[in-house]
């Protein structure tokens, strides 16, 4: 089935948070996430290719987010991610023109869409530090 013209992400929320501010592209944030290939008869689920959470389903008190700069993900995530609230957990689906490309990186094949499981935990404005952890 084709999704649109490739130029956009596409959001299942699963969960939404309490926060009220926005990340912007500048800002500082703190994630959960497991990012994975789309499922093939090898890997029904996808194959994982990149995670901060190790347990099966997001469980934030079994595990420690990562930080990150929004400006430095790909578009497809920055821009899930400027959409999104502290406490959302969202599932997004991202071709690959906002992806990684035509060309392979590391263990991601190039043309490949991608799968992100996404929890937002916190939001940093330039100047201001993400809490220690």
């Amino acid at each position: 089935k084709q999704w649109g013209n490739g130029s956009y992400v596409y959001c299942k929320v699963l969960n939404k948070g309490t926060g009220s501010a926005l990340p912007h592209f500048t800002d500082s944030i703190r994630i959960n996430y497991r990012v994975r290939l789309m499922p093939t008869d090898n890997y029904k689920e996808g194959q994982v290719i990149d995670r901060s959470f190790m347990t099966s389903s997001l469980d934030p008190k079994a595990n420690i987010p990562s930080s990150f700069k929004v400006s430095s993900l790909i578009e497809g995530a920055a821009t899930a991610i400027m959409n999104m609230h502290c406490g959302d957990f969202w599932i997004v689906y991202i071709p690959y023109g906002l992806g990684y490309g035509t060309s392979s990186k590391n263990n991601i094949p190039g043309y490949s869409t991608l799968i992100y499981e996404i929890n937002l935990t916190e939001i940093a404005v330039p100047g201001q530090n993400l809490s220690k952890r």
